[in-house]
């Protein structure tokens, strides 16, 4: 079986024992949910974990290995106890660590790749309180800080050493973020480093980024140096967190028209989102592409992509997040704005 040949670990053999057969990769699905449940758990449906355990390790036959970690991490949140996935998600984590960096390291010029801090920061805008099995690290000082000038202070709190260690203890990571980002401080906010994609943005990243890049982030597109609108393209086959994140950023942050009131992502009526309109053919679309170039990726508003792609945006936290990023060193966080 060619899954764990890539470990060399003696762990390895354990988990190949372990490990069942390649099953055929599922696709993700969402509902559309109503306003008030946008991005809650009941709102997303379609994927049992065994289904998304197999695309995971379909990706990882194929080396995508930042996907095969996001379907792993989808399996375990709709099953926790399923080891296999566990097992797999572990294989892609050594992997992934032992791997060489990529090569999309480096944005061309006229964009700043976010950085992971930032990274970190888009995670936690778009964050649901279905996503509970959150992986990333507070540092131990933080979290001391945070119990003696917050938690403890909470009216009722229990000040007890039990309860001190309890929450301190790294296995409680999902309740700290949740409390840290209650609290509404956004030093300590800052300090969390959150590595595992909100649920939302599995979907962004294993559907809609793979369309944005065959159809808009081009060479003789939205990647060509003298486009206005421009997005990152990877250099090989694989996408790093940060320019998956940048291109989210980007495209989340772009307003054009007038006073900005035209937005590539419209989570106020997802379907006028310029993503959406510009993919129409210019005679029905609402909001055609510029330009000569006829796009038709979408032969109407009721095609399974459109719907799709409107569902993952009004599934989006809602509204729009101010996004607070971290300071980047050496320049700005990406902005790519219309005029």
């Amino acid at each position: 079986m060619a899954f764990f040949h890539s470990m060399r670990r003696p762990r390895a053999a354990a988990m190949l024992a372990a490990c069942v057969s390649l099953c055929a990769g599922a696709v993700l699905g969402y509902s559309a949910g109503t306003p008030a449940t946008r991005g809650a758990a009941s709102t997303r449906s379609g994927e049992t974990a065994a289904a998304a355990l197999a695309r995971g390790k379909a990706l990882y036959e194929q080396g995508r290995f930042v996907e095969a970690r996001a379907a792993a991490d989808r399996a375990i949140a709709l099953d926790p106890a399923n080891d296999e996935a566990r097992l797999l998600r572990q294989a892609i984590e050594q992997h992934l660590a032992e791997a060489p960096a990529t090569a999309a390291a480096t944005a061309p010029s006229g964009i700043t790749l976010l950085t992971p801090a930032q990274v970190s920061a888009v995670r936690l805008a778009e964050l649901h309180e279905g996503d509970t099995h959150l992986r990333g690290t507070i540092d131990h000082a933080t979290l001391v800080q945070f119990w003696n000038d917050v938690v403890k202070n909470e009216p009722g709190a229990d000040t007890s050493e039990r309860a001190e260690g309890a929450f301190l203890n790294p296995e409680n990571f999902s309740q700290q973020v949740a409390a840290i980002r209650a609290s509404g401080l956004q030093k300590y906010i800052d300090k969390i480093q959150l590595r595992s994609d909100p649920g939302d943005m599995v979907l962004f990243r294993t559907r809609v980024h793979p369309y944005v890049l065959e159809n808009c982030a081009t060479a003789a597109c939205h990647a060509s140096p003298t486009a206005k609108f421009r997005l990152l393209r990877p250099a090989g086959t694989s996408v790093s967190d940060q320019v998956l994140y940048t291109n989210f950023y980007i495209l989340s942050t772009y307003t054009t028209g007038a006073n900005g009131q035209e937005k590539m992502i419209d989570r106020d009526d997802p379907r006028k989102s310029l993503l959406l309109q510009y993919g129409l053919p210019k005679s029905i679309a609402a909001t055609p592409h510029p330009g000569k170039i006829q796009v038709h990726r979408f032969p109407n508003e009721d095609s399974p992509d459109f719907q799709m792609m409107a569902r993952w945006i009004r599934s989006l936290t809602f509204p729009t997040p101010v996004y607070q990023l971290p300071p980047a060193k050496g320049g700005a966080a990406a902005t790519e704005r219309g005029k």
